[in-house]
């Protein structure tokens, strides 16, 4: 929803981060400037402060120049809570709104984060993270043009993942083991995620893909004929789906076991590098929308989610299963 800008620019004495990104690939044609997302959480084309000389000797002339110039998107989280926390919540939408709407490739993120007071008194009131670490979309896939809807989602993901790192730093606290077994499952997802979209060479990304949409199917999952029997109910009906799925798997293999894609997983492809691509492009498509729907969703499915004991049970019905998917995935309108 659109917010002022009186609301959105930071008071004195409040904790707050903010990214800004130059170059970032997307379009705000359908959100308000500045938008207020909800959970503290603003996203702009402006950064929420006036840069004056004290601003631009707190972050130093390339990043002030950077900002001023440049800076075509700033993600803002403020209230609440500490800097150190409204950071990673930054963070945190970022990558929601990746998982929502689709990968916000940039060029630059410079991270900033403190409290206006203590930037008054001493010199680590305000700091600076610079070189964000890129991401990047697939080959072929469009920038991504968020709406409202996708942002409110954004935030649910933001807030679960949230609840996610809490109750495993209490596991973890109250067991003295580092290697907590709670939600396991989609924080494994999660990394897999990140580190596809970190990727520019697609044999990586697809894999990294494939492994974020295993991370939420039951233990017993074991090789290409169990991915696909799973992960066709989250499909539209459609002849094509084996193949799509098998396809994908064996890509994901080829790459795994560090074999050539086009003699392990496509040895009778007439065109191998037109179809290897867009099963990566369907690949990322699949492991958003497996993140979007446990993660982001109406329904809060974090409870099937816990442990490896929940998501077992929650897959030996299949029919709930697909009630609680809800509507299919045309994974084959993904050319």
């Amino acid at each position: 929803m659109a917010g002022s800008l009186s609301d959105f620019e930071i008071k004195p004495g409040e904790e707050f981060a903010c990214i800004s990104f130059t170059g970032m690939q997307f379009s705000a044609r359908q959100l308000p400037d500045p938008c207020e997302a909800g959970l503290g959480l603003w996203v702009s084309g402006k950064p929420p402060v006036k840069l004056d000389n004290v601003w631009r000797e707190w972050l130093g002339q390339i990043v002030s120049e950077r900002i001023e110039q440049f800076s075509n998107f700033v993600i803002t989280a403020r209230g609440g809570s500490t800097a150190d926390r409204l950071q990673q919540r930054a963070l945190h939408l970022l990558w929601g709104i990746s998982v929502t709407a689709g990968v916000t490739q940039f060029d630059t993120g410079d991270v900033i984060w403190g409290n206006l007071n203590e930037a008054s008194v001493y010199q680590g009131g305000i700091r600076v993270g610079m070189g964000l670490s890129k991401v990047y979309r697939t080959v072929g896939v469009p920038a991504p043009e968020p709406a409202f809807g996708d942002l409110e989602q954004a935030v649910t993901f933001v807030e679960r993942v949230e609840q996610i790192i809490e109750e495993r730093d209490q596991d973890v606290a109250s067991n003295n083991n580092p290697f907590s077994a709670l939600y396991l499952r989609p924080i494994s997802a999660i990394a897999a995620f990140q580190a596809g979209a970190q990727q520019t060479e697609p044999a990586y990304r697809l894999h990294q893909f494939v492994r974020t949409i295993e991370a939420f199917m039951p233990a017993s999952v074991r090789g290409a004929n169990d991915f696909v029997k799973c992960a066709t109910l989250f499909l539209k009906p459609d002849s094509r789906n084996n193949d799509v799925l098998k396809q994908i798997y064996d890509l994901r293999s080829a790459t795994e076991h560090h074999r050539p894609f086009d003699k392990r997983a496509l040895p009778s492809a007439t065109q191998p590098n037109e179809i290897a691509m867009q099963r990566t492009r369907q690949a990322d498509t699949l492991a958003r929308e497996v993140l979007r729907r446990f993660l982001a969703g109406t329904q809060n499915l974090l409870m099937q989610v816990k442990d490896e004991a929940s998501l077992d049970n929650f897959w030996a019905n299949p029919q709930h299963v697909s009630q609680v998917w809800g509507v299919t995935l045309d994974i084959n309108a993904v050319t």
